[in-house]
């Protein structure tokens, strides 16, 4: 499935089907000097940012019993998602960066690859249950209630079986994985537009980008409209449901920064499907990686700037309580 070279005007182009003699070999990287400072120093804002970032949203999941709802313990496997495609994916490809060529070889290559399309695929699915969870509790409440643990569970593991399966096609010959464009990261063969490639590009667009889009907007729309239909609470307002409404405009902002930073790196393989993939620039596939690993960052952000009881763990956590406003709400919010 994965030996058909992609040609172009007669003349057949150097296909990636020698991608185990490319990484083999100390393949120069293919960004400019001035690009590699760029992509550097951006790389380390990221990696450093999101693994700190993410790594205090688990902190204080643990540490406050009032955090550990269903829908934070959803959230909370989005911050693992992040967290992985941190661990597995940034060291490696800023050392490359660093060292001017792919560092880890072919066996890393398909490793470095598997994890990126893994968390990331989890990341979606992670956002899709979460705005199931939203659509339950805000317009179907009578079988909100009887949505139990297990159920929460269950969707948990279908959540990381279907990011799994996704991402492991390629090691079993449902397309492949291949060394980029730049030469400093890993991801689906571009360059062997075959049937393979094809096919597994066309569904997981369908399967895990486009459908998951589609339920988390469908859910957000009615979950919203009713939302508003009920209107502010004022200061006579039940504290659960203003955290409620808090992590429901926070997952709607999570969302569309995703879409955002997610769309370029999802086109960019639409693209190689009907155009001719070696007009893929290595600067333009390592800026789509790089925008859509930019949700590792803001996350972290969103979950504290848009929820008042993470923003007073935060602080109840580094010791950062100064006023008595402070101190009344985290008694209100049970942060003991």
């Amino acid at each position: 499935m994965g030996d058909t070279t992609y040609t172009e005007g007669g003349a057949s182009s150097a296909s990636f089907n020698a991608s185990t003699k490319i990484l083999e070999s100390p393949m120069a990287s293919l960004l400019t000097s001035p690009e590699r400072t760029v992509v550097t120093g951006y790389l380390i804002f990221i990696g450093t940012g999101g693994t700190i970032g993410n790594v205090i949203i688990l902190a204080l999941f643990i540490r406050f019993k009032a955090l550990r709802t269903r829908v934070n313990a959803l959230m909370l496997n989005l911050a693992i998602a992040d967290l992985g495609i941190n661990v597995f994916g940034f060291p490696f490809m800023a050392w490359s960066i660093i060292r001017e060529r792919w560092m880890i070889g072919s066996i890393g290559c398909q490793w470095y690859a598997f994890n990126g399309m893994f968390f990331g695929i989890a990341s979606i699915g992670s956002l899709a249950a979460i705005s199931i969870d939203r659509y339950f509790l805000t317009c179907r409440y009578h079988q909100y209630l009887e949505i139990t643990r297990r159920h929460y569970i269950w969707l948990t593991v279908v959540v990381w079986v279907n990011a799994f399966f996704w991402a492991a096609m390629p090691l079993v010959g449902w397309s492949r994985y291949a060394l980029e464009p730049s030469n400093i990261a890993c991801l689906i063969d571009l360059r062997v537009r075959d049937a393979g490639f094809i096919s597994y590009v066309i569904m997981i667009f369908l399967i895990c980008f486009l459908f998951p889009l589609v339920v988390i907007g469908l859910a957000y729309v009615h979950t919203l409209r009713v939302m508003r239909a009920i209107g502010e609470g004022g200061a006579q307002e039940n504290v659960e449901w203003t955290n409620e409404k808090q992590t429901t405009k926070m997952g709607v902002i999570v969302v569309m920064l995703f879409v955002v930073g997610w769309s370029p790196y999802a086109c960019l393989h639409l693209y190689a499907l009907f155009d001719s993939p070696y007009k893929v620039t290595p600067l333009l596939t390592t800026i789509t990686a790089l925008c859509a690993k930019t949700s590792t960052v803001y996350n972290p952000v969103v979950y504290i700037a848009m929820n008042r009881r993470y923003m007073l763990a935060l602080k109840k956590m580094f010791k950062c309580v100064f006023t008595y406003r402070d101190h009344e709400a985290i008694q209100i919010h049970n942060l003991t």
